[in-house]
C-alpha cells in the first residue's frame, strides 16, 4: 500500500462527534488538576457527561478529524443514565457512529488514487536511502532534496497541466522535467545588493559544509577574508524578502538546503 493510502486512516481519524442540546458542537473540556501551568483536556465523547460544569452531551454522531461529520444523529437517553458516574462507564451504544465514521473513511480510501506499485518500491527506496545519507552524509542529503525540489517544480507542473487540460505531457517536457538542476549560479546579479547576496551565500555554504546543517539566527561565520558575517540573520532576511530574490538567488539559496526558497 502507498504511503497515501496507509496514511488516510491518520489524516481522518475518526472520532464519536458530541452535539450538546441546543445543536452546537463544543470545544474542549479541561480538566482542573490544581496545579502546574499545564491544564489537560478532551474531546472525547464521554468527556461531555454534564459533571462538575461541563457540557452535557446530547446527541452523538459520528466525525472525523478532518472536520467531516455524519448527517445521522443518536441521541443519548438521560433517563436511562446515572448523571452522577462518568459516562465512560455507561452501556453507550456507539455502533452507529462507529459504523458512519468507516463508511466515510470508506469514500475517501475510494477516491484516493493509488500508485502503482512499482512507483510505491521507488519512492519507499528513496526515502530509506535519504534516511541513511542524512545519518552518514547529511551534506549529500540536502543536495539530493534540493535536486528533488528542482524535479518536482517541473513534473508537478506538467501533471497538473495534464490533468487541467485532460491530456498527457508531451514527451519533451517530461524529459527537461526529469533532468537534474544545473548548478546553482553564483552570478545573482549585479550591483551592490547582488554583492551582498553574494557575501552571505558565501558564509551560509561555508558554514552547510562544515556543520552540515543550516545557521541557526544567532551564529556569526568568519569568512577566510577575516569579516564576519551574521548568517543566521541574513537568512531570516532573505526570507522576508524573499518575493524581491530572482530565480538564480533562490535556486542558490535552495541548492544549499533552504527549504523556503
Amino acid at each position: 500500500m502507498d504511503r497515501t493510502l496507509k496514511d488516510l486512516g491518520a489524516a481522518h481519524e475518526g472520532a464519536v462527534g458530541v452535539l450538546l442540546e441546543d445543536g452546537s458542537e463544543p470545544g474542549p473540556v479541561y480538566f482542573d488538576v490544581g496545579s502546574g501551568g499545564h491544564m489537560p483536556s478532551s474531546t472525547e465523547w464521554h468527556a461531555y457527561d454534564g459533571r462538575f460544569g461541563r457540557p452535557k452531551a446530547a446527541l452523538l454522531r459520528g466525525a472525523c478529524a478532518r472536520g467531516w461529520r455524519w448527517a445521522a444523529e443518536y441521541p443519548l437517553d438521560w433517563t436511562m443514565l446515572d448523571d452522577q458516574r462518568p459516562l465512560y462507564e455507561a452501556d453507550v451504544d456507539l455502533a452507529g457512529p462507529i459504523a458512519d465514521y468507516q463508511a466515510h473513511l470508506t469514500v475517501v480510501r475510494d477516491a484516493a488514487v493509488p500508485l502503482p506499485e512499482p512507483l510505491t518500491v521507488l519512492l519507499n527506496a528513496l526515502l530509506e536511502n535519504l534516511e541513511t545519507a542524512v545519518v552518514e552524509e547529511p551534506l549529500v542529503a540536502l543536495k539530493a532534496l534540493a535536486d528533488l525540489r528542482y524535479i518536482m517544480a517541473g513534473v508537478g507542473a506538467d501533471a497538473a497541466l495534464a490533468v487541467q487540460v485532460g491530456r498527457t505531457v508531451t514527451p519533451a517536457r517530461a524529459v527537461r522535467a526529469r533532468q537534474a538542476p544545473p548548478k546553482a549560479s553564483t552570478d545573482t546579479g549585479t550591483g551592490r545588493g547582488a554583492a551582498a547576496f553574494q557575501k552571505g551565500l558565501k558564509a551560509l555554504q561555508q558554514y552547510a559544509e562544515r556543520e552540515g546543517r543550516l545557521p541557526g539566527r544567532a551564529v556569526v561565520e568568519r569568512l577566510p577574508d577575516g569579516a564576519e558575517h551574521r548568517v543566521g540573520i541574513w537568512i531570516g532576511n532573505q526570507k522576508a524578502r524573499r518575493d524581491k530574490l530572482d530565480t538564480g538567488q533562490l535556486a542558490a539559496l535552495a541548492d544549499l538546503g533552504v527549504d523556503w526558497a
